[in-house]
């Protein structure tokens, strides 16, 4: 399962928007991804109504938003004003499912909330 947004990521001077999809952990094992850094999302952490902020990022804004630091793993990352915690990095080149545009950010489906609201449930 899957759903795509547009968030606002970081605080202050450092906030933009970037195209994330809200995915259940299944969706990595359907299309056969293997994480270039880190691991995707458990069942557990992915579950729509007791899951985890935890995100997976783009290789792209990896780079471009981390440089390519390693010990991006486990930092916190404001989406939307909450904290999620990173727990991996996408491959090089994995764009997500949609033909037009890519995404940025995978967020589990229990973040439908926040996406909607910007508030803690």
């Amino acid at each position: 399962a899957y759903g795509g947004d547009i968030l606002a990521v970081g605080r202050g001077a450092d906030a933009e928007e970037v195209r994330a999809t809200l995915v259940s952990a299944g969706f990595w094992r359907t299309l056969g991804v293997r994480p270039a850094l880190g691991r995707f999302f458990t069942d557990d952490e992915a579950h729509p109504a007791t899951g985890s902020r935890v995100v997976v990022l783009s290789h792209a804004f990896w780079q471009r938003r981390f440089a390519r630091d390693p010990g991006v793993i486990g930092r916190v990352l404001a989406v939307k004003g909450l904290p999620y915690e990173i727990v991996g990095v996408a491959p090089p080149g994995f764009r997500g499912v949609e033909l037009q545009g890519a995404d940025e950010l995978w967020l589990p489906l229990r973040a439908r909330h926040d996406v909607a609201t910007g508030e803690q449930p």
